[in-house]
């Protein structure tokens, strides 16, 4: 697995290949992605050292490159004809469509009419970052990241000042956690579009995992802190992948089976994990519920004012930092023959961290097909399935 620490100095897209490059990743492979491509670039100059950022030894990976504007269709297909293999190119064509429908969205032009500032940077960044996850046999492990620290203060936005996070940025990263600390742009657009692509999941506490490898990329600045993005590989702790989440609760004793149930579909709908509805007896004797939410920690505040609003309770215990196991789900469809018949029935299997199949069930609705077709009854078509 991997863990990205962008909690301290968040993330850019130089910052990471450095970060990958200190983990092991082979240096030739920037040439690889790039030699492809190098008209489409123009005159670039990569540059990777040893520096020193605060207390840290890390590696610095530098772009030089003259600055031109190229249309959104040509950078495309620039990502598209870099040195990659087809799995490392998927990652990179990704990333950039992560960015530009963000652009799209803030500067609200079609993608197809961008014109982008600062491609050949923006254009490598993506296709030596796949080409170094793909060395280091990264892509498809798990992955999971720190909350995101955006930076705060203002910066230069065509020609105005605005607040950071940049508006793009913003837009790449809702529905992550985020945050500003140090007075300065941590985070660009190119390194949030990478994390985006690679986290399936956020916390807040170290994962648990037994570390092989650390590397620390530097950023461009040495700043009064540590500008460093740091990156972890190694073994998830036991079988069983694991993420962080939420719990909330709250007792109520007056509100009407209707209401629950309402509550309970919009809970679902806003984004809930699991909804509980617990019966219990609450002061003198009065029959009441416990209402019980999982959900992710971003979630927990809004959540809870919605349970608040529906309900009328006046208060939401909220335990901020659980983590749960959780299985990979996987749906795959099989050949039956039932009563005679040959049915394809969808099961659902889940599977632990290393591949392991640890149950597998068939889907409700087919079962139910099957039984109607042959007029037996649904647990006989469940055994006769095995």
């Amino acid at each position: 697995m991997l863990y990205i620490d962008a909690a301290n100095a968040g993330i850019s897209g130089d910052m990471f290949i450095a970060a990958l490059l200190d983990l092991g990743g082979n240096p030739e492979k920037v040439k690889e992605a790039l030699s492809p491509i190098k008209d489409v670039l123009g005159r670039y100059e990569v540059k990777i050292e040893r520096v020193r950022r605060g207390p840290f030894n890390a590696t610095s990976y530098r772009f030089d490159f003259e600055d031109r504007k190229i249309t959104y269709s040509d950078a495309k297909e620039a990502v598209e004809q870099a040195g990659l293999s087809d799995r490392a190119r998927d990652i990179a064509i990704s990333c950039f469509e992560t960015l530009a429908e963000a652009e799209s969205k803030v500067h609200g032009v079609k993608k197809e009419e961008l014109e982008l500032d600062d491609v050949p940077d923006t254009i490598s960044d993506f296709a030596v970052a796949a080409a170094l996850l793909d060395d280091l046999g990264i892509i498809g492990t798990r992955v999971v990241s720190s909350p995101v620290n955006t930076g705060r203060g203002f910066f230069t936005f065509h020609g105005q000042r605005s607040t950071l996070p940049a508006p793009a940025t913003a837009e790449i990263l809702r529905g992550r956690p985020i945050f500003g600390d140090h007075d300065f742009e941590l985070t660009t657009p190119t390194g949030a579009s990478i994390l985006v692509n690679l986290a399936g999941e956020f916390t807040e506490g170290f994962p648990p995992m037994t570390i092989d490898r650390i590397g620390y990329g530097a950023g461009y600045h040495d700043l009064d802190f540590p500008n460093v993005l740091k990156l972890y590989t190694g073994e998830a702790a036991g079988s069983l992948p694991m993420e962080g989440v939420a719990v909330l609760e709250t007792n109520v004793d007056t509100a009407t089976g209707e209401t629950l149930g309402y509550l309970f579909e919009r809970l679902i709908g806003e984004g809930a994990l699991d909804v509980t509805v617990i019966p219990c007896i609450m002061k003198k004797n009065r029959p009441g519920q416990i209402i019980k939410v999982i959900c992710r920690k971003e979630d927990a505040h809004r959540l809870t004012e919605i349970i608040m609003a529906e309900t009328g309770t006046l208060g939401v215990r909220i335990t901020p930092e659980m983590h749960r196991h959780r299985l990979k789900r996987e749906e795959v469809e099989k050949e039956v023959t039932v009563n005679g018949q040959r049915f394809t029935v969808r099961f659902k299997r889940a599977v632990d961290a290393r591949g392991t199949v640890i149950s597998e069930r068939p889907e409700f609705e087919d079962v139910k097909r099957i039984a109607s077709e042959t007029g037996l009854g649904l647990e006989e078509v469940k055994r006769r399935m095995g």
